[in-house]
């Protein structure tokens, strides 16, 4: 968990890697929570709850990160 000083840098954070798996922001306020989930660059942002997918199920992400049957390799542009 990486703890910031307002959602501005989290979202900065957030997106400054290669990866795009999933992500997770962990906030009192679900509405900004939201927001600040909708700017990250991830296949899929949980609210309060850490990422998680079931490892059988195929799922893409963005940026260089891929799971499942339809990435088997190291990950997709």
């Amino acid at each position: 968990m990486i703890v910031v000083p307002d959602e501005s840098r989290a979202i900065h954070v957030a997106n400054d890697t290669k990866y795009g798996l999933g992500g997770s922001v962990y906030t009192r306020d679900l509405v900004r929570g939201r927001r600040v989930a909708a700017e990250i660059e991830a296949g899929m942002v949980y609210i309060n709850h850490p990422t998680y997918t079931y490892e059988d199920m195929p799922f893409g992400g963005i940026k260089k990160s891929g799971y499942g049957p339809r990435d088997r390799r190291a990950g997709h542009p």
